[in-house]
């Protein structure tokens, strides 16, 4: 659920919380958009069902576990699973512990992992390599995932994470509308519009709520993974007419773990000349790209925190037009167009109880940049070109509390804070 600050009244507000907390307590079938989760059912070797198998799951990150038992039907179910790898381990007196140390789970999806569980005449684990067999089958919306792997080891030219979801069949770069924000970058699906989708991250709202499309950026390093769903998604993630882009952020673990980068670009090391400008001029560029990442516990195994910061400072050039008069004819050439964009990252996770949960992200960007302001005609002079400065500022809270072995409620709040700003 998302609250905005000044436009909820505190009876609603009341009134919203505790159809929350029912919702909750009652719908816990209900997926979480930003996590992942995991069900399957456990069989003896005849094929018969077991119940009272006691199932947890532990991250390999945190070493948290989660846990919960079969029932009658030797079926479980563990919902709200931070995307990341973990060791899965069943256990019932009589039989063999089963033992998948490297399972990974993926933002928005469900895992079914289904287990053969073998009579023991003494104590011992049966290990299953390879994580069991990742085949979804309770979902049917047709997704693609950007894995942690890909962002982390694709190289992109101006570090906009959301250019890999052109990765995922279907998608391509669209329009931006928006004048204000000229480095936002939106993504088509489907042949749609890119202001027509809804993109979240950590579960919130990231969407221009005036023009559509992207709020803000975040530093490439803190993106764990993220999804885009392109059709048939289900109603939880809905608030779309084209796709949904699910992003999770990184979060601390018990070891310590970090990245830092420097890239630049120069027009001095290019092989070829610029191409837009037909004035007979090179137009000038260079681009500085500074930032780090690091993460790691307060408490081992109970508090974790991660940050990532990022500046790009960029002197570029657009093409402009000069009418000249006694020709009769307008002459191309180019005019100044810096950028610097500052956008930073961090958050905190909790383990307080074995029951409960806390986690709290804050974001911030900060772009001032000059480019072409909205034309009426193709080519515009060097006075069309108009400043802006975007601020942007994003806190979210969670609270997870399992309820029950198969009962789980999610409380989410998120305040977003937009200052735009065109002073010529």
């Amino acid at each position: 659920m998302r609250f905005v600050a000044g436009k909820l009244s505190v009876s609603r507000l009341i009134v919203s919380i505790a159809t929350l907390i029912l919702l909750g307590l009652t719908s816990a079938a209900w997926a979480q958009l930003p996590t992942a989760s995991m069900r399957g059912i456990v069989s003896d070797v005849q094929g018969g069902r077991l119940p009272g198998v006691t199932v947890a799951a532990t991250s390999a990150a945190t070493g948290v576990p989660r846990a919960t038992v079969t029932n009658d039907l030797g079926s479980y179910s563990i919902l709200n699973l931070a995307p990341g790898l973990y060791e899965v381990t069943f256990r019932l007196d009589g039989f063999a512990t089963t033992d998948f140390p490297d399972v990974r789970v993926e933002v928005g999806q469900e895992r079914t992992l289904d287990v053969t569980m073998e009579l023991a005449s003494v104590q011992q684990t049966v290990t299953v390599t390879g994580g069991g067999a990742g085949v979804q089958l309770t979902e049917s919306k047709v997704q693609g995932l950007v894995t942690a792997e890909t962002v982390e080891n694709i190289p992109l030219n101006g570090r906009n994470f959301l250019e890999l979801a052109f990765l995922v069949p279907g998608n391509r770069p669209a329009t931006n509308y928006d004048p204000t924000k000229t480095n936002t970058l939106e993504v088509s699906s489907a042949g749609s519009f890119g202001r027509g989708g809804n993109i979240t991250i950590d579960g919130g709202d990231n969407n221009d709520e005036v023009v559509g499309g992207t709020l803000m950026n975040l530093p490439q390093d803190a993106v764990q993974e993220f999804q885009i769903a392109t059709n048939r998604f289900t109603a939880e993630v809905g608030r779309s007419g084209s796709s949904i882009i699910n992003i999770v952020t990184k979060s601390g673990g018990n070891a310590i773990h970090g990245s830092a980068f420097a890239f630049f670009r120069d027009d001095a090391l290019q092989g070829l000349p610029a191409t837009f400008d037909r004035s007979g001029e090179e137009p000038p560029f260079d681009r500085q790209q500074l930032g780090f990442s690091v993460g790691g516990p307060f408490r081992k195994d109970k508090a974790w925190w991660f940050v990532a910061l990022e500046n790009r400072n960029q002197d570029g050039e657009v093409e402009t037009g000069l009418r000249d008069s006694a020709a009769q004819r307008v002459v191309t050439s180019s005019a100044a167009a810096p950028l610097d964009d500052f956008l930073v990252s961090g958050r905190v996770d909790l383990n307080v109880t074995d029951v409960d949960d806390l986690a709290f992200r804050y974001s911030f960007n900060r772009s001032e940049e000059v480019a072409n302001g909205s034309l009426a005609q193709p080519l515009g002079s060097a006075a069309n070109r108009q400043s802006s400065f975007n601020r942007f500022n994003s806190f979210l809270a969670n609270w997870n509390h399992q309820v029950s072995n198969n009962a789980l409620n999610s409380f989410t709040f998120h305040f977003n804070r937009f200052l735009n700003s065109i002073p010529e």
